[in-house]
């Protein structure tokens, strides 16, 4: 489940590998002790855990090297800011039928009135950064950011966090033609239809995804068979969880994304674990613990609290044990996916 991410030395080189100029591409590369730092702009928004996820990622991967600033545009914007809040509240009330029409009207309401409308203060906020590089792992209004990344003479670096990575690219006419650009892809071997259409561009290039720099750690030491990282681990599990790999424990890390949105559909996931989790153990001594993450969404918190104790009132099935989670870092998230048997999640945002 740890992807390999060479991210930050892809970034040093991207320069020298983008024909923009090349006295410009040999001066990003010059960091010297008494000269200026390079300025790297990170465009996201707060409105999705898998952005603000992969801004975090991106600033880890190259913070100590140059001056990374990451910036929640969309923050900045209340009109694209207000059409965030009304599809995220039409989705954590499953109004799927308002959500389809969202989504029809999104490339025309969004990126032609509303990004149009808010240019000039985009342009506004980013110039103000003077950045060297621009960065975005949002799907809007890149094309905008390719218009001044042009003016401006510096690159754009577009980072699809989602398995459509043609949404990213809305009103840029020829991404093939396009010198300022440069996109990245986390596979080689693209399955789907959207990156199936992108294959051939000269400006892409497959290096994973940007994740954060404790999931890299954890995983290249598991991979390594790092006996005392797999001893903390297992006490991890066993002091927070009570999740017991002697006994034959299982655990199933079950999340919907950073904002719990999908709160209904959880629920009904605990319920199904708490009438049937006892057919995935192996023994009947081992217990099945289902962790739950319920992101920043306290009332599916609360639910959920109010399911596992009613479930506890019962006794029934006391090998099965559900554990809601509030909000968790970075380092949290790790370490509990990391003792996790099965990881169930939602299609949609991509890193982790």
């Amino acid at each position: 489940m740890f992807v390999r991410m060479n991210f930050f030395l892809f970034l040093i080189l991207i320069s020298t590998a983008l024909p923009i100029d090349s006295s410009y591409s040999q001066d990003f590369q010059k960091q010297t002790a008494s000269g200026p730092q390079k300025k790297i702009l990170v465009l996201t928004t707060s409105g999705g855990g898998g952005h603000s996820a992969a801004a975090q990622a991106v600033r880890e991967s190259l913070e100590d090297r140059y001056e990374v600033n990451v910036l929640d545009i969309i923050g900045h914007l209340p009109l694209l800011e207000g059409g965030a809040k009304i599809f995220d509240h039409c989705f954590a009330n499953q109004s799927w039928s308002y959500m389809k029409i969202l989504l029809f009207l999104q490339p025309k309401a969004v990126e032609d009135l509303a990004v149009l409308y808010c240019k000039k203060k985009i342009i506004s906020l980013i110039t103000e950064k003077s950045p060297d590089l621009i960065v975005s792992v949002l799907p809007t209004a890149n094309y905008v950011y390719l218009e001044e990344a042009k003016q401006l003479g510096i690159p754009l670096v577009v980072i699809p966090t989602d398995f459509t990575p043609t949404a990213f690219f809305h009103k840029i006419k020829n991404l093939r033609a396009s010198q300022t650009l440069t996109i990245i892809l986390p596979f080689e071997e693209p399955k789907t239809s959207s990156y199936l259409r992108m294959r051939d561009l000269n400006n892409l290039v497959y290096d994973g995804y940007p994740v954060r720099r404790i999931f890299n750690d954890i995983g290249n030491k598991l991979k390594s068979g790092d006996s005392n990282l797999k001893e903390d681990l297992k006490n991890y599990a066993l002091t927070r969880f009570q999740i017991d790999t002697a006994r034959g424990d299982k655990a199933v890390f079950l999340g919907m994304g950073a904002k719990g949105f999908a709160g209904k559909l959880i629920q009904r996931y605990a319920e199904i674990f708490l009438a049937y989790g006892h057919m995935a153990l192996s023994s009947q001594e081992a217990h099945l613990h289902v962790l739950i993450a319920s992101g920043s969404n306290k009332g599916l918190l609360d639910k959920l609290t109010e399911l596992r104790n009613r479930h506890l009132r019962t006794g029934n099935s006391s090998r099965i044990h559900l554990h809601p989670l509030e909000w968790m870092n970075g380092d949290q998230m790790a370490q509990t996916l990391a003792i996790s048997d099965v990881v169930m999640t939602k299609p949609g945002g991509s890193t982790v």
